[in-house]
């Protein structure tokens, strides 16, 4: 912490600590956690993303999930598709099908959590 002290047109005050009464400790998120992806057998242009999510255990609450798609054929670090998961509940179970796939592509599946402070580690499933 720091020392503060007031100035004005008599001169400068005693230094004093400025120690806040209370300060709750904020991190980025982490990593989601038990992570799985399945093809939707009805759709072969689908695929099913499952996980959990980051709190308590593995950071603070996130604010929204970012998925990313990666094509791995590619040689790009662009992904090839994003969706965003902007509905927060971390006491449940998270889920999205992802849609209009090209069939035939493997894909790379990286799941973001994301909050005020920035990104939090990223979790990879490859060969989808």
């Amino acid at each position: 912490y720091v020392q503060v002290a007031g100035i004005n047109t008599n001169g400068i005050g005693p230094y004093v600590p400025a120690i806040p009464e209370v300060e709750i400790p904020r991190s980025q998120p982490g990593l989601a956690r038990d992570c799985r992806v399945y093809a939707v057998p009805t759709d072969s242009s689908s695929l099913k993303v499952e996980w959990d999510g980051v709190y308590p255990d593995h950071g603070q609450t996130p604010s929204s999930y970012r998925l990313d798609f990666y094509d791995v054929g590619a040689s790009t670090s662009v992904p090839a598709d994003t969706h965003e998961v902007n509905d927060i509940d971390e006491s449940s179970r998270y889920s999205i099908t992802k849609d209009d796939l090209i069939p035939g592509k493997s894909y790379k599946v990286l799941i973001i959590p994301v909050n005020e402070l920035g990104e939090g580690g990223p979790s990879w499933f490859s060969s989808f």
